[in-house]
């Protein structure tokens, strides 16, 4: 009989969430959201057109989003490295 126990696993860390409608979404979500729409506001309200305007809040809102994730992740180490060094 064969069984599979993985002795290694990825941790991740607890990104904060909070709830929406009863949905956990975490925090980077929605401050990615709320740039994308100040960006729009603030465009609009400059004269922008409005497909620059979608395009340059669609950006801010993706970089807004990477940005915090990437930030925010713990990097997956579990403390053996891919190349050792030949003593």
């Amino acid at each position: 009989m064969t069984t599979l126990n993985p002795f290694r696993t990825p941790v991740r860390a607890a990104t904060a969430t909070v709830d929406v409608f009863g949905v956990p979404w975490p925090v980077y979500k929605l401050h990615a959201l709320a740039a994308g729409v100040v960006f729009a506001a603030v465009l609009t309200l400059a004269g922008v057109p409005g497909e620059l305007t979608v395009w340059i809040s669609g950006a801010a809102a993706i970089a807004v989003w990477w940005g915090e994730r990437v930030a925010t992740a713990r990097r997956w180490d579990d403390g053996h490295r891919d190349f050792h060094s030949a003593d």
